[in-house]
């Protein structure tokens, strides 16, 4: 099949077009991601800087 006529394929640009929303919405999810671990851990540095090592120990502390 010639690759012109194979583009013009309505199948085939609509396999396109889900393949670049599939790559889109990973790339969102990955900067979102990103986002929330980055603000969660400067947050917590934030605490241990206020607070100092007896408010980390109680920072990193897992309640029972």
């Amino acid at each position: 099949m010639n690759p012109t006529r194979l583009l013009r394929s309505s199948t085939t640009r609509l396999g396109l077009v889900y393949v670049a929303l599939f790559a889109l919405s990973v790339l969102l999810l990955t900067v979102i991601v990103y986002w929330l671990a980055s603000t969660f851990i400067v947050r917590r540095a934030a605490q241990y800087e206020h607070r100092g090592l007896p408010g980390l120990r109680a920072t990193i502390e897992i309640p029972a």
